[in-house]
């Protein structure tokens, strides 16, 4: 009892540590003149170990800017083999004028967009939102193992290039996703739970929103 009361007061006591913390405005990737320029803090490597494996066609999608001026194919894979494991598909291919312009690869398994984010959703698989009328971000989220939080992974397409600019294990907690305003809160880490009622911890949200053709990151009050 006076080990569940510590624990209690402890978690309260972390919950206004952390409300008192924020940070400045971040942008996570900028642009110069037509290019992409990527941001190496929110880019975490791929875990990949599927290599020589074959692989079979999960979606194919076509999807254009908003000005129409630029077309993409967005072509999800999976490796055989990896049915029963956690995710829907590990392989991202985007193609530009029939060249694939950007592939990425891991092992863990991007999911589909579920557990509630359905009415956001651009197909099953990701969320697309345009930035300007020639860059549009394409958010794809991982498959959650175990009390870890899932990966997140934000390409932007821009006049006809693909860029990784976010690669990092961030859990999805809301979506604001309207014609004007686009904004994902994330936690870093899981919130756990003592009892149905009691929080362990109190992992602080941050922040992702589109402010005008870039996206910028910041922890929130």
């Amino acid at each position: 009892m006076i080990k569940q009361i510590i624990l209690v007061v402890l978690a309260v006591l972390g919950a206004s540590l952390i409300a008192t913390a924020q940070t400045a405005p971040e942008n996570i990737f900028s642009y110069s003149g037509d290019s992409i320029v990527t941001n190496s803090n929110y880019i975490d490597p791929f875990y990949w170990d599927s290599q020589n494996v074959p692989t079979y066609s999960v979606a194919d999608y076509s999807l254009s800017t908003q000005n129409g001026q630029y077309n993409y194919q967005i072509k999800l894979s999976n490796y055989k083999g990896s049915e029963t494991d956690g995710g829907y598909y590990r392989i991202i291919d985007i193609l530009y004028n029939n060249q694939n312009i950007l592939s990425l690869k891991q092992s863990d398994g991007w999911d589909k967009v579920i557990r509630g984010w359905e009415p956001y959703r651009t197909t099953e698989y990701y969320i697309a939102y345009p930035l300007s009328p020639e860059a549009t971000a394409v958010v794809f989220v991982g498959y959650p193992y175990n009390s870890e939080p899932e990966l997140m992974t934000i390409v932007i397409l821009y006049k006809g290039q693909a860029k990784l600019v976010l690669n990092k294990n961030y859990a999805l907690s809301q979506i604001v996703k309207t014609d004007s305003e686009f904004a994902l809160m994330i936690k870093k880490t899981v919130q756990e739970w003592m009892t149905p009622t009691i929080p362990y911890n109190y992992p602080p949200t941050f922040k992702i929103w589109k402010e005008g053709s870039v996206l910028k990151m910041c922890q929130l009050v």
